[in-house]
C-alpha cells in the first residue's frame, strides 16, 4: 500500500509539472481530469487478490471445512477455531462455497452475494447452506464429508453497468435482474462451460426463471463484480 501511495504521488506531481510546463491552468477540469485517469487506472492494477494475505486465504479454507467436520455435532459450534481472526476477516464481505463430490461433481454450491456478517462467520454460514440447503441437492451425508472438495469465492461490491456488452468473461461475475427475478454466475462459470456472452446470459436468464431471451429486453438490468477464488 505504502508503494502504491508513492507511485500516485510522485506521478501526480510529474503529471502537475507537465501540464504547468505546456501552458495547461493547474487548477482547469483537465487537470482534474487527468488525475481522476491515473487514479483509476492504478487502482485496476491493483488485484484483488492482494485484499487478502495467504493467511488469510488458508483461514477462510479451514473454517469451512472445520464447518464440514461439524456439521452433525449439535453439540459444537461448528465454526470455532484458535486461529487469530485479523481486521480484514472482520469486515462484512460476499462469499459463495461451493463442493465438489469426489468424482469432481457439483454437489452444492450457495452464498451471500452481500453480507451483514464478518466474512470469518459469513464463510462457516454459507459452507452449511451449501451442503444442506441447495434445492437442487439431496442434503450432504455424514459418510461424504471426507471425501468434499471446497472452492470458495469472496466476492467485491457488486457494480451497475450499463450494458451487457461491458462484462468481461472470465473476469466478471454476472448477476441479472429483471421481473422481480434475477440469478448470478461466478466468474468462472462461463470459461469453465466454454460459453461465449449470449450462451452465458440465456442460460443465466433460464437460472432466473426466465425466458432464454429476455436477457435482451431494455428492462434488464445488469451486475458485475469480481472475485477471490480460494
Amino acid at each position: 500500500m505504502r508503494l502504491f501511495v508513492c507511485i500516485i504521488f510522485c506521478s501526480t506531481n510529474l503529471l502537475f509539472r507537465h501540464l504547468s510546463s505546456v501552458g495547461y491552468p493547474l487548477r482547469s477540469k483537465y487537470v482534474y481530469k487527468k488525475l481522476e485517469m491515473l487514479g483509476q487506472e492504478a487502482h485496476k492494477k491493483i488485484s484483488l487478490s492482494d485484499k487478502l494475505t495467504r493467511y488469510e486465504k488458508n483461514l477462510l479454507k479451514r473454517l469451512s471445512l472445520l464447518t464440514l467436520k461439524n456439521l452433525f455435532n449439535k453439540s459444537t459450534d461448528n465454526c470455532v477455531s484458535d486461529d487469530v481472526i485479523t481486521e480484514n476477516l472482520q469486515h462484512p464481505r460476499g462469499v459463495f462455497v461451493t463442493l465438489y463430490s469426489k468424482n469432481h461433481e457439483l454437489r452444492g454450491c450457495m452464498g451471500r452475494v452481500v453480507s451483514d456478517k464478518p466474512l470469518y462467520k459469513a464463510i462457516c454460514e454459507v459452507t452449511r447452506l451449501a451442503a444442506l440447503h441447495d434445492s437442487r441437492f439431496n442434503p450432504v451425508t455424514i459418510e461424504e464429508i471426507p471425501d468434499l472438495g471446497i472452492s470458495i469465492s469472496v466476492l467485491n461490491e457488486p457494480k451497475l453497468v450499463d450494458s451487457y456488452k461491458k462484462i468481461r468473461l472470465g473476469i466478471d461475475g454476472i448477476i441479472l435482474k429483471y421481473k422481480n427475478r434475477s440469478a448470478l454466475f461466478l466468474p468462472h462459470v462461463a470459461t469453465e462451460q466454454g460459453w461465449n456472452l449470449a450462451t452465458t446470459l440465456e442460460e443465466l436468464s433460464r437460472k432466473a426463471g426466465l425466458m432464454a431471451h429476455d436477457w435482451k429486453s431494455k428492462e434488464a438490468k445488469f451486475e458485475v463484480f469480481q472475485s477471490i477464488d480460494i
